[in-house]
Order: structure tokens, then C-alpha cells, then sequence
């Protein structure tokens, strides 16, 4: 698996599994059946990201600084640092928790980097309102059977890492781009 606890996901696509689709099979072998809808973010600050977390960046650096300070459980902290991926992500109709189901849904679908439940709610709610969507995720588990000893064993400080890694990068981006919007209109 190339994500790991803290890593964050900025989505460049959201790819729609709430609807239309069927899950066969046994929960060892599950086999997929549906057509998922795909939606482009178009927001700029999707190329923002692109363009400041690049692997050895000096945003990326500092990104990491700042939220290592943050870290309750050293434990959580990814070998080499927290990560920055420009991805799609799935939006699922449930929570993932297992690891079979995860490797085949990887396996089928091998453009996505993530499964979350929110995002395109949220994307579908905005639109027509001229209001930018940018879905950023912060990485609180492997969506396998290890879920829950995780969450348990580490009284959910998974979980508030990968909020504090997601806030910490909304904040970076959005500090460049009026920075770097701020300069080009004066």
C-alpha cells in the first residue's frame, strides 16, 4: 500500500459509487458491478497543490514541520514524513473496513487513491452555487480489518492526525494562493 496514516489526498477527481452500482460475490471475493459517474474538481487550487507539495518542496517541508509538532502518538508518524497526492478518490456508500473487499476494490478501480463517504455530496451540493470545491483528506486508516485495534489502540489520535495533516495542508494551499493572488492583482 503506498498511503499511509497522516498522508493526504487533495482530490483532482471525484468518482461517484453511491449510486447505481451492486456488490456480489462473498465478502472474501467480492465482485463489483456498476458504472460510477466521475467529476473533474475545476477548482485552482487543485494546480495550487500540484504546484507546492511536489515531493521535496519547501512547502511540503514545512507542512511536515508544523504538523510533527501536533503528533500525540510518535507511532503515527510516517517514515520520511507526511505526503501530498493529487488523486482521485472514490465516494463509497459505506465505511471500509475490510481488507479483502479494499484490495479488490483497488485492484478494479486502480485510478483511485482513497474511499471516503462525503465528498460528493458536498460536490453536487455547490454546484451552480459559483463556489469552489476542493476535497482535501487526510489519511486515518488502511480501510482494512485493522480499523478498529487502530482507532482503539490509539484512542482515535489516527483519526485527529489525519484531520490536523488535512487542515494543516487546506491552510498551506490557501495561504499560497491568496499570497500568490494577492501579488498578481496589485
Amino acid at each position: 500500500d503506498w498511503l499511509r496514516i497522516g498522508d493526504v489526498i487533495v482530490a483532482n477527481e471525484v468518482i461517484d459509487f453511491t449510486d447505481g452500482g451492486k456488490i456480489a460475490g462473498s465478502p472474501e471475493v467480492p465482485d463489483f458491478h456498476h458504472a460510477p459517474s466521475s467529476r473533474r474538481v475545476e477548482s485552482p487550487l487543485v494546480s495550487v497543490a500540484e504546484t507546492i507539495f511536489h515531493s521535496d518542496s519547501k512547502a511540503l517541508r514545512s507542512l511536515n514541520e508544523a504538523i510533527r509538532s501536533r503528533v500525540v502518538f510518535e507511532a503515527l508518524w510516517p517514515e520520511g514524513g507526511i505526503r501530498v497526492n493529487v488523486r482521485p478518490i472514490a465516494c463509497v456508500p459505506f465505511v471500509g473496513a475490510n481488507d479483502a473487499y479494499r484490495l479488490s476494490f483497488q485492484k478494479a478501480n486502480r485510478e483511485v487513491s482513497a474511499m471516503e463517504m462525503e465528498s460528493v455530496g458536498i460536490q453536487q451540493g455547490l454546484e451552480g452555487l459559483n463556489i469552489d470545491f476542493l476535497s482535501v483528506r487526510g489519511i486515518s486508516d488502511g480501510a482494512d480489518f485493522h480499523k478498529k485495534a487502530l482507532e482503539l489502540g490509539f484512542h482515535d489520535a489516527n483519526r485527529r492526525f489525519a484531520i490536523e495533516a488535512a487542515v494543516a495542508t487546506l491552510e498551506s494551499i490557501l495561504l499560497f494562493h491568496n499570497n500568490h493572488h494577492h501579488k498578481t492583482t496589485n
